[in-house]
């Protein structure tokens, strides 16, 4: 009497899984962060992950807080909203570089109505507030800036706001 044999094709986290005796805690703690590295590469060459390392590159270090992290990003997107615009010479703006920073200040607000400033008042108001929470210093613009967006105030108006 012959008998059917079933190939069963068993991808390589569910073979390990098998050989571990089917213990999924220990699976998760011995190989799961293994599987979760290997996507590291393709997400750190995204094109938006580069972006958003320049908002945190001068904070980062091997023992930073992550959470920690997240808030100087969302904060510092604030100051500068991310465009992935080119200058002039055709490479992307940074935003974290002062004079980036300042030209993209320019082009988002370079135009804007004053609130009764003179033009280069408010431009200087709107650059010094872009500082200030890009630096979180002091911490009250940022406490300010949080108190605008939960009334559901759009960010450009709030660094409007700030500025006068």
């Amino acid at each position: 009497m012959e008998t059917a044999t079933a190939k069963v094709a068993l991808s390589e986290a569910e073979l390990i899984h098998r050989i571990l005796g089917g213990d999924h805690e220990l699976y998760c703690d011995l190989i799961a962060p293994y599987e979760r590295m290997a996507q590291v590469g393709s997400a750190y060459d995204d094109p938006d992950s580069a972006v958003a390392r320049t908002y945190v590159r001068d904070l980062a270090a091997s023992d930073a807080d992550v959470a920690w992290l997240a808030d100087c990003r969302e904060r510092r997107e604030l100051a500068v909203p991310p465009s992935g615009e080119p200058a002039l010479g055709g490479a992307p703006l940074d935003a974290g570089d002062q004079q980036h920073r300042t030209v993209i200040a320019l082009a988002e607000f370079g135009m804007c109505e004053t609130g009764g400033l003179a033009r280069e008042d408010f431009r200087q108001a709107v650059r010094r507030v872009i500082e200030e929470l890009w630096h979180d210093d002091p911490p009250a613009t940022w406490q300010r800036a949080s108190k605008l967006l939960t009334t559901g105030m759009a960010p450009h108006d709030v660094i409007h706001a700030l500025a006068r």
